[in-house]
Parts: structure tokens; C-alpha cells; sequence
């Protein structure tokens, strides 16, 4: 196949709208949000491969980050190049990380930091008891008490 069939491959999976709004992806996604689509045997990250086919070729070692924090969007004006750490810096800054109950291997709810951090402040309830109820270890309750997890529950 030509870049061209590429191309068209590429551009049935979203529609333009003003340069200003995101183009949502409506193709195949990743569970992380972020578009794909498979050409001649091979998947393509949707928003790289419009970076590249709208500005170029994406220097190694630099993801494709997007302002508008919109996995799916593939619009090049939200598209701009950074490393990894930039990136994850940015993703930081804008407070997009996963936290709490949306981090997959959560063991606990917001419902139970809740609770844990009013047992322990209303009875002193010690550590390794909480740990117990609520089948965790002493160390991540400790941090919990000591807002180092679960910093956005007051």
C-alpha cells in the first residue's frame, strides 16, 4: 500500500473541527484512552502518527504530549514534543496522575481512607489495628495517617 492509502487509513477515524477543539478519535483505542489503528500489519499510535503526518518526523526518545490532556485528540495544534520526564512532569502539574481509588492495584476506597483517618483521629486507634481491619499493611497506614498517600483526602 501507498502513503496515500496510509493517509486515508489515518483520516476515516476522526473529524476535523476547528483548530481550536480536539478531534476525537473514534477508531480503536487503548484502555488508556489513546487511539491506534493497524496498517499493513503494523499499529500506529494515533496521535504520533499525526504528529508526523501533519509535522514531521518525531525525534527518538520524545513522546508526543498533548495540552490538551485528551488522550484521544489528534489534533496537531494540541500536539507538542517533549521527554519522558517532561511529560510526566506535566502530567504532574496538571494533577492528571492516577491517585487513590483510579490507581489499578488499590486495595482501599476514598470511603476508607475517610474512615481510617477518622478511627485513628476520634480513638487512636493504633496502626496495626487499622492495618488489620482493613487488610493492609502497617507501613501504608502510616502513610496515609502521615498524608504522604492519599494527599487529596482531607
Amino acid at each position: 500500500m501507498t502513503a496515500k492509502n496510509k493517509k486515508t487509513d489515518f483520516l476515516k477515524f476522526f473529524r476535523v473541527s476547528l483548530k481550536h477543539e480536539c478531534w476525537q478519535w473514534f477508531g480503536v483505542k487503548h484502555l488508556n484512552g489513546y487511539g491506534r489503528f493497524r496498517f499493513n500489519g503494523k499499529y500506529y499510535l494515533a496521535h504520533r502518527f499525526s504528529w508526523e503526518f501533519y509535522k514531521g518526523e518525531i525525534p527518538e526518545k520524545l513522546d508526543v504530549c498533548h495540552t490538551c490532556d485528551n488522550p484521544s485528540c489528534v489534533n496537531p495544534s494540541h500536539l507538542f514534543l517533549g521527554t519522558h520526564q517532561q511529560n510526566m512532569q506535566d502530567r504532574t502539574q496538571k494533577e492528571r496522575q492516577a491517585k487513590g481509588e483510579l490507581i489499578g492495584n488499590s486495595k482501599l476506597t476514598e470511603e476508607d481512607i475517610i474512615l481510617i483517618k477518622d478511627l485513628y483521629q476520634r480513638y487512636k486507634i493504633p496502626h496495626s489495628k487499622l492495618a488489620k481491619m482493613f487488610q493492609v499493611n502497617k507501613s501504608g497506614i502510616s502513610r496515609i495517617i502521615n498524608k504522604q498517600m492519599w494527599k487529596h483526602i482531607k
